[in-house]
């Protein structure tokens, strides 16, 4: 494949043009002191979800509650086995009707319809409950940039998140502090993640925590070189577990992965942290450079982890696989950007089509020698 501009077709994924009349909480004074309600025309953005996972969701709910343009997506998670929405999506979808006011239906375990008309976003203190060990990050992922760029000098907002903080395909907890929290701040997102008790995803008692200050001063990201590398190490969390389990990675790690990750057997932690109360068991690889730091995590597939993270490596990017999708709506919030990677994934070409439905303004994608310039437009 040659160098150039990718030509992105998003033709029957989302589109706009659908009007709807909205009653909006905003009155005028009149002479009289009266006030009358406006009425105004809204375009809703239909989006059909048959084609993705929760990631188009998130995206959506984020979007909408932060520009203030209504959705509706049907087909949602289509093509997955199980198809409509799971209690993960489902707290993602009440996270962000809560924090904006939002009308919702189709709000309901399984549904594949649904409507979002949000109202206007209010900075406070939020608590949601996801009901199983569904991942606490990407319930987070749906309201935090939203939440924070209304805030003010002074303001302050809290969102506290009860599930896993250790699920299957999904970022670890680490990944949230060490990877994404330093771009948000370098966004102008005054955020700080906190675990107050982990868990993995058999069970529903993790804690994580957002804690903001205003004000959220946006600043566009530019996030093109990385700089030399400073170390490498992992972390086997394995609890409640017998040792050998993780011993047994450990070797893996060295006899498999050494040479290419550059680890020693002293970068290797074995933690059997005994606050987590279930059994559970994963690998957690750091990779930092002087531009930052990339965690690669799995629930019990050293080699997955390890070959991601060694993939990283060899590359010359500054951003990974799995940071990409992450960083496109807060970066489109925020004034928007540059960002280097290797070839987009599926979930940030779904989440790329969702800002463009909502700005009018395409992502841009472009192949380069060393990987691809990400150039992501401001809101």
């Amino acid at each position: 494949m040659g160098f150039g501009r990718q030509s992105l077709d998003f033709t029957g994924f989302v589109k706009t043009g659908t009007l709807c009349a909205i009653e909006r909480a905003g009155k005028i004074k009149t002479a009289n002191r009266k006030a009358i309600t406006i009425m105004t025309t809204v375009k809703t953005i239909e989006i059909n979800g048959s084609e993705g996972g929760g990631q188009i969701l998130r995206a959506a709910l984020a979007m909408s509650a932060a520009v203030g343009i209504p959705f509706h997506i049907r087909n949602i998670r289509g093509k997955r086995e199980k198809a409509g929405l799971g209690r993960q999506h489902l707290s993602a979808v009440r996270a962000a009707a809560a924090i904006c006011g939002a009308e919702v239906t189709g709000a309901e375990m399984n549904s594949t319809e649904l409507t979002f008309v949000p109202g206007e976003v209010q900075a406070g203190s939020y608590r949601f409950d996801i009901g199983t060990g569904g991942s606490t990050a990407l319930v987070l992922q749906a309201i935090v940039p939203a939440l924070v760029r209304v805030l003010t000098s002074g303001e302050k907002a809290s969102v506290t998140v009860t599930g896993g903080t250790y699920c299957p395909f999904e970022p670890a907890f680490e990944f949230l502090k060490e990877t994404l929290e330093p771009c948000l701040k370098r966004m102008g997102y005054p955020v700080t993640f906190t675990m107050p008790r982990p868990a993995f995803f058999q069970a529903a008692g993790g804690l994580v925590r957002m804690e903001a200050a205003g004000p959220f001063e946006p600043a566009p990201l530019e996030f093109r070189e990385r700089g030399s590398l400073k170390s490498v190490n992992a972390v086997i969390l394995n609890s409640h577990l017998p040792p050998e389990v993780a011993e047994r990675e450990k070797r893996v790690l060295l006899n498999d992965f050494g040479d290419r990750l550059g680890l020693t057997e002293d970068a290797i932690t074995l933690d059997t942290n005994p606050s987590i109360p279930e059994a559970g068991n994963a690998v957690l690889i750091r990779t930092e450079f002087q531009s930052g730091t990339s965690v690669f995590s799995e629930i019990g597939r050293p080699r997955l982890a390890a070959e991601e993270a060694s993939v990283f490596l060899e590359s010359d990017v500054p951003v990974c696989r799995h940071l990409q999708d992450q960083l496109l709506v807060p970066m489109a919030l925020a004034g928007g950007g540059h960002f280097v990677t290797t070839a987009p994934s599926a979930h940030t070409r779904t989440c790329a089509a969702v800002i463009q439905a909502f700005t009018g303004k395409p992502v841009h994608m472009d192949q380069q020698k060393h990987g691809w310039l990400i150039t992501v437009p401001s809101v």
